[in-house]
């Protein structure tokens, strides 16, 4: 019988990744490894205060709060690293909690050119 390796199926159907976060800060860089990052649907449309839709290219991931750790934070200018060295800037950060406890974070993320 046939031995299937399944390590890997949840890059498939979980579409998770394994990401490079950069924290940027003024005493210096800090690089933590994110095994599992959620990379969610890239959005072309975005609304504006005055109802007219612009266009863009929008990319979020979601980042566990257990794989960042409780000593680091994420913001706005830290930047995320893929296996194929595409890098992407955080924008925006939403912080996603369970009751008291830091589930994660969401990150709005703008591609380098």
């Amino acid at each position: 019988m046939p031995t299937i390796d399944i390590s890997n199926d949840y890059t498939y159907f979980d579409n998770t990744e394994a990401v490079t976060l950069t924290l940027k800060r003024n005493s210096g860089n800090t690089t933590v490894s994110i095994t599992k990052a959620l990379r969610g649907p890239k959005g072309t449309t975005e609304p504006s205060r005055i109802g007219a839709l612009f266009s863009s290219e929008n990319l979020a991931f979601f980042l566990s709060g257990d794989e960042v750790g409780s000593s680091n934070n994420v913001e706005a200018g830290d930047t995320i690293t893929d296996a194929s060295a595409n890098i992407y800037t955080i924008g925006d950060v939403v912080r996603i909690e369970a009751g008291s406890s830091l589930s994660g974070y969401q990150c709005r993320v703008i591609p380098e050119r």
